[in-house]
């Protein structure tokens, strides 16, 4: 294979030109580019083999940390060849499986684990990441050629582009530039497949590992890790250094302020741990391992981050600010169109296909898979911001999906009756969406079914309501109360407006003395225990370390210990009086998340008042009377959305003194 011109023709797979390259440069250094899938690592392995072959070793640099070549995930790992493969040397952490985002972190790591472990002049190969595309791809590829003193670029791809082969010629100067169709062998894997293989990877990296107790008084964060509340550590991918030195890797269990749980895989010296590095690669409580971002996550009641809301909100263009989004251990809450958009909370309940939504403001944003394993979707109350988008996901059922159900205050039946029937049905068959209807009256529930193509409504029994409790599943419960949104211009009667808490089924955790008395090692097993009980499963059998076999159901009652379930409350549209601010601080008492509105400043309380809204300064003092962990303000007027940082320092240090009475 020759070094092409931009507009010559692409090359077939041909490792054998590269192949007689590298015997005769001994010290070289050659660069696999191309997207996911293109077959780099094949191409790696086959080079890499052939060299063994003849009597030749290499290295190779596995640079994709989410998808490594060999190594654990979420590192840069150097591999030296062996007669069964590559046998890893060494490994630097990036704690992170996304080579884009953190680019820097992972250019450095490369640059140190090529300074400090390449210590044979043998020819090394670098399976780079398979990012390609747009800016990130021009970046990475440039610092890749510098960082690594690259001799020889090799781009691989099903469909070679000439656009990129351009950028990689342009980057590369004084490097010798081929380019070929990848192996016909080469697959493409999609992203459960590569997620489960990643799992995997790391759980067999951490067979072994065991839970170690760390006292760090004034431990250096690195990464991202120094921006994360306590309650946020659980899961996350860590490495444990002393001073520049790496003792071990593992993950986090929990911090509370200096003492640290970490399982980690070696645990040696960690009395001298003072450095511990985290960015968003996160273990799940069934052992999948994933990215959890953080920049849109929720604000912390005493320490707001406001640049987290500015970064993700574009003043110049409303609509195209990311979800805010909340990541607890059992669910992930997302604010679907922001802080100034429609309210629209999305619930996804962990490892189970389904959704619960609380109002039904614009609906766009949210995949239509979604809205097909929506299983319940609570209305606060009808004006249009709240059930606007309630004809997309009308839309969105026709097929053959289970009845939804809908709570929402008294009236909301004969609406949705009506926003069904303003349609012809006659074509869809037996394939029409159908809802029952739940209607909140204090002690009780009135249900009725509506379905397309039937133009009433069909009455079912009423439900009785006790403590506050409209729906009680395996998983968790949700409760109502009703609050009010103010008597409108023209109306006798206060608007009926409903606040929905959901409380997560208590978390089980493992009691250490009990633990202890078990005579077994802690490891993956006790994560797999946790799992089944989550899924109802106790008749599962764990296998434990010492090969003997027990059933979930046995083990948690030795060993597990119930914790309180997470819970999150809905607030939107109340008018600020003693009746509504005592009836949802009763309801958000301790509350791990609460999503409450806070639409006008202080300096516009009038309009407040007059619109039936909460005041920035009302939202915090709702939340501080409940003691929530967590806040999340939204429904913000958008006559603030060129200054959203000015509502968040009214929420973060409300002006007691001035408040109106």
């Amino acid at each position: 294979m020759r070094a092409m011109d931009i507009e010559g023709s692409f090359q077939d797979y041909c490792p054998e030109t590269l192949l007689t390259w590298l015997s005769g440069h001994t010290t070289a250094t050659l660069l696999l580019y191309g997207e996911s899938g293109a077959g780099k690592s094949t191409l790696a392995e086959t080079l890499g083999q052939r060299l063994w072959q003849q009597g030749q070793s290499s290295y190779c640099l596995s640079g994709d940390p989410g998808s490594p070549a060999f190594g654990p995930p979420g590192v840069v790992s150097l591999g030296l060849r062996q007669s069964q493969g590559w046998r890893l040397q060494a490994f630097e952490p990036l704690c992170s499986l996304d080579a884009v985002r953190y680019r820097l972190p992972l250019l450095s790591a490369i640059t140190r684990l090529l300074r400090h472990h390449r210590r044979h002049a043998i020819p090394l190969i670098i399976d780079a990441p398979g990012v390609v595309a747009g800016a990130a791809g021009e970046e990475l590829l440039g610092a890749l050629l510098d960082c690594a003193t690259v001799d020889r670029v090799c781009y691989l791809s099903a469909k070679p582009e000439a656009r990129i082969l351009a950028t990689l010629k342009a980057n590369a100067h004084n490097v010798i530039v081929d380019s070929m169709t990848s192996a016909v062998t080469a697959v493409r894997v999609n992203k459960p497949e590569r997620a489960r293989c990643r799992s995997l990877s790391w759980q067999n990296y951490m067979e072994g590992a065991q839970e170690q107790q760390l006292v760090l008084p004034n431990p250096t964060l690195l990464g991202m890790a120094a921006g994360l509340p306590d309650d946020d550590w659980s899961g996350r991918q860590c490495a444990l250094y002393a001073g520049k030195t790496l003792l071990s890797m593992g993950t986090v269990h929990r911090r509370r302020q200096e003492r640290w749980t970490v399982m980690v895989k070696h645990s040696e010296n960690l009395e001298q741990v003072d450095a511990i590095l985290v960015r968003d690669a996160v273990v799940s409580p069934q052992g999948k391992l994933h990215t959890r971002h953080v920049d849109n996550r929720v604000l912390p009641l005493t320490r707001p981050r406001i640049h987290s809301v500015a970064r993700a909100y574009n003043p110049a263009n409303p609509r195209a600010g990311e979800p805010l989004c909340a990541h607890l251990s059992t669910v992930t809450a997302t604010m679907v169109n922001g802080v100034f958009g429609d309210p629209l909370l999305h619930l996804q309940l962990h490892n189970r296909k389904r959704h619960l939504l609380f109002d039904l403001g614009e609906t766009g944003r949210l995949p239509t898979r979604v809205i097909h394993q929506t299983t319940d979707i609570c209305i606060s109350h009808a004006h249009a911001d709240h059930i606007g988008g309630f004809l997309w996901l009308l839309r969105s059922r026709i097929g053959y999906y289970p009845c939804c159900r809908i709570f929402g205050p008294r009236g909301i039946a004969r609406k949705i009756l009506g926003l069904v029937n303003a349609f012809l049905w006659d074509r869809v068959e037996d394939r029409g969406p159908q809802f029952e209807i739940n209607e909140f009256h204090g002690d009780h529930l009135q249900r009725c079914l509506v379905r397309a193509g039937v133009e009433t409504m069909e009455a079912l029994p009423e439900k009785p309501v006790k403590g506050q409790i409209i729906l009680r599943q395996r998983d968790f419960v949700i409760k109502a109360v009703q609050l009010d949104h103010g008597v409108a211009v023209g109306a006798t009667e206060p608007t009926p407006v409903l606040a929905y808490a959901v409380e997560m089924a208590p978390r089980f955790h493992i009691c250490k003395d009990k633990l202890a008395r078990y005579h077994e090692a802690p490891g993956p097993w006790l994560q797999a225990l946790k799992a089944g009980l989550e899924q109802g499963d106790k008749e599962a059998l764990i296998s434990l370390p010492g090969g003997r076999p027990e059933t979930v159901e046995t083990l948690s009652k030795n060993l597990l210990v119930a914790g309180p379930g997470e819970k999150i409350v809905y607030a939107t549209d109340l008018a600020d009086h003693g009746g509504n601010r005592a009836a949802l601080i009763d309801l958000a008492r301790s509350a791990d998340l609460l999503f409450c509105e806070a639409p006008y400043r202080l300096k516009d309380i009038e309009l407040a008042k007059a619109n039936g809204h909460l005041s920035t300064v009302a939202c915090a003092q709702i939340a501080r009377e409940a003691q929530v962990k967590q806040l999340m303000p939204f429904h913000f007027s958008k006559r603030y959305e060129n200054r959203p940082e000015s509502v968040y320092r009214e929420i973060e240090s409300p002006p007691i003194n001035r408040i109106a009475e």
